[in-house]
């Protein structure tokens, strides 16, 4: 019989981690589960500690290293879910994940996913409740009617612990290979049109703050999101017309990415922002943030170097921004 959910690890070089993560799998109070762990073609012992779990419901893919979006594309082929689930390696779920999110995708067909509130686990082992009850969603039952108002509001809005619908999987795609970070923005700028986003409000995820991990290193994910947004921006009228906040959005996501860029020295990554970004005369993020990676790359070089002294620039792959 086919699973309700598959869950799906995309693992390089997580030996410390991957048996926390897949343990917390098979903990879950809904058994009709499997687990997919895509080795991403670690040097480690990852593969081989995933394959000790002992339990049937494990699947191991191995695949030649490709990133963490082509990982969970590999996971997702290999998938028999009515319901895929997404975790990473270095993270791990509350017992009563798969299925408080189960219970809610079935109460709203309508929904094209499901994420919760998560706990974050610092580095000294503490933890606290990410988001403060009631602060997220303000909407009836947890439908978040206009996700992109609400990711405007708030940056940090944990999307990354989706649950997808496996039929719509099927019809719209999931993640973009060629992103490297971001891709859940991404795939959810494809799936909205088609239906609301749901949230928990209650803390079902443990997050690590995981040093070293991808989302750390400032230049990469600079390119990744430069890379995200050619791919948004070829949809750019559909998505005005079909998401009412989408373009506040996405000014103000470039505009973030303006100042990072210039910020963490990413100067090709400014001036394909100032390529991509369309007129937006009515927007102040436009026409500050469009300037400013604009400007003539000498210009560029000089204001990165008059801001890379301060503290929250200098220590950006510790601190994050």
């Amino acid at each position: 019989m086919k699973p309700i959910v598959s869950v799906i690890i995309p693992a390089y070089n997580a030996a410390r981690w991957i048996e926390r993560a897949v343990t917390s799998c098979l903990k879950q109070t809904l058994d009709s589960i499997e687990v997919i762990v895509v080795d991403d073609g670690s040097s480690d012992a990852t593969h081989a500690i995933a394959e000790k779990c002992g339990d049937e419901r494990v699947v191991i893919v191995r695949k030649a290293n490709g990133g963490p979006s082509a990982a969970r594309c590999a996971g997702v082929a290999r998938a028999n879910g009515r319901y895929l689930a997404f975790l990473d390696a270095d993270d791990r779920y509350e017992p009563k994940f798969l299925e408080r999110t189960v219970e809610f995708l079935e109460r709203h067909p309508h929904c094209c996913g499901v994420t919760t509130n998560v706990y974050w686990v610092k580095r000294d082992g503490t933890s606290f409740i990410r988001y403060q009850s009631g602060s997220i969603v303000p909407e009836h039952e947890g439908v978040v009617r206009d996700l992109l108002a609400v990711r405007i509001r708030d940056r940090g809005f944990p999307q990354i612990y989706l649950v997808l619908r496996g039929d719509w999987a099927k019809e719209l795609g999931t993640f973009d290979p060629d992103i490297l970070a971001g891709e859940e923005e991404e795939l959810l700028l494809r799936w909205l049109p088609r239906g609301p986003l749901g949230y928990i409000d209650e803390p079902l995820v443990y997050y690590y703050d995981t040093p070293g991990s991808f989302i750390k290193d400032l230049k990469r994910t600079t390119h990744a999101k430069t890379v995200l947004w050619s791919k948004v921006i070829a949809q750019d009228k559909k998505l005005r017309a079909s998401l009412p906040s989408y373009r506040k959005f996405r000014d103000h996501r470039l505009y973030r990415s303006a100042i990072i860029s210039v910020a963490a020295g990413c100067l090709d990554e400014a001036k394909i922002i100032a390529k991509i970004w369309p007129l937006s005369p009515l927007s102040l993020h436009w026409w500050i943030g469009r300037s400013l990676v604009a400007m003539p790359r000498p210009l560029l070089w000089l204001l990165h170097k008059s801001v890379y002294w301060m503290p929250a620039v200098k220590n950006r792959n510790t601190r994050g921004f």
